[in-house]
């Protein structure tokens, strides 16, 4: 499991005054619902990124953050992740690239139509959810299109491989 830098080595030393959990992750800055239920965009202490100063597996939607500053937070430390998912980044290096941390379960939806369902997706993130211990199942929308009656099939065939639907 891939673990995020700490920018200090502890929340007093590094100013923590809120907690928060990352919601969206957009280029240098977030957005996080705070532990009292406010959303606010957020910057990310530099120390945090990587060398190209982009957040890459630093901070990732899930992780739960200590932040400095109101009514603009800066997160100053991503606390212990519980778990990861993630992906092969792109490129030719066999990089890893963290989607989501601190999952309960991994939901896959996908349409039977309009984009076709296809199994080889489904596969993958189904077999990495598996790889990470997450439990996960797969909804399949659109089955108001479906005249074949093709989905019931294949959430049978999943469920039949211990991926339920």
């Amino acid at each position: 499991m891939t673990q995020p830098k700490s920018a200090h080595a502890s929340d007093a030393e590094a100013g923590v005054s809120l907690l928060a959990t990352v919601a969206r992750v957009d280029f240098g800055s977030c957005v996080v619902l705070l532990d009292d239920g406010r959303m606010r965009e957020a910057r990310v202490r530099p120390r945090l990124m990587g060398r190209n100063r982009s957040l890459g597996n630093a901070v990732v939607v899930g992780d739960r953050v200590g932040c400095a500053g109101e009514p603009e937070p800066v997160i100053v430390e991503v606390l212990p992740r519980r778990n990861t998912f993630s992906r092969r980044a792109a490129g030719d290096r066999p990089v890893e690239q963290v989607v989501a941390a601190n999952l309960d379960q991994v939901v896959l939806v996908a349409s039977i139509t309009h984009p076709e369902f296809r199994p080889g997706f489904a596969d993958r993130v189904l077999a990495q959810a598996e790889h990470a211990g997450l439990p996960a199942r797969l909804v399949i929308n659109k089955c108001d299109l479906d005249d074949g009656g093709h989905a019931l099939g294949i959430l049978d065939d999943y469920a039949r491989a211990g991926d339920p639907g």
